[in-house]
């Protein structure tokens, strides 16, 4: 389900940018010098702005990114649903250029018979990472989608917030961010974390 809800998602978005090419943004920070190497492997969702593909996700929201031998990335999202099931969608991504040094890259999550078609290819684009790729800040040139990953369970607050004034000076609407537990137990104060009952 989860699959088949990105995969709709994706054509929709596209689909939308292809009818209204009218509609223009300023161009879109994305970290140079990108480094896929350190970038792979699997990153927690800190925070996310609201998104129909992840609307039933409520806990243990990870990306996990490998290099297959044909350069490309194999991805796999995964969440824990309200009702307590697991959710997973494989997919595949892919530079968006021939420029690897640049942390703009493609993602779709169409079954292979499809990916030959470019509308199936959403924008995955790495506005900020910091120099240990152990936090980044993930969006798309519409400003629709924004995500906030860690390869960390445990956040430092002041690096949320670094990355929440990037993003608004980047032209994303941070009033709608949607917390996981993991932006949730960064956000909350030692005593809360001690008592939870508090």
């Amino acid at each position: 389900m989860f699959k088949k809800i990105a995969l709709f998602a994706l054509i929709s978005v596209a689909v939308v940018a292809t009818v209204r090419p009218a509609i223009a943004k300023d161009k879109l920070l994305i970290v140079q010098n990108f480094d896929l190497s350190k970038y792979v492997g699997t990153w927690y969702e800190v925070a996310r702005l609201p998104n129909w593909f992840e609307r039933n996700c409520s806990s243990e929201i990870t990306a996990q990114y490998s290099v297959r031998e044909d350069g490309k990335l194999d991805v796999r999202n995964s969440c824990k649903k309200k009702s307590g099931s697991s959710d997973v969608a494989q997919g595949v991504g892919r530079f968006a250029s021939e420029n690897t040094k640049l942390g703009h890259l493609k993602v779709t999550f169409a079954p292979g018979v499809l990916r030959a078609l470019p509308f199936v290819w959403a924008d995955y684009c790495v506005i900020d990472v910091d120099a240990d790729y152990r936090i980044a800040l993930v969006g798309d040139p519409s400003r629709k989608y924004l995500w906030i990953l860690s390869k960390d369970r445990d956040v430092d607050k002041s690096d949320i917030d670094r990355l929440m004034k990037l993003a608004a000076q980047q032209g994303f609407d941070v009033s709608k961010l949607i917390n996981t537990e993991v932006g949730r137990a960064a956000t909350q104060s030692k005593s809360e974390r001690d008592d939870p009952q508090q």
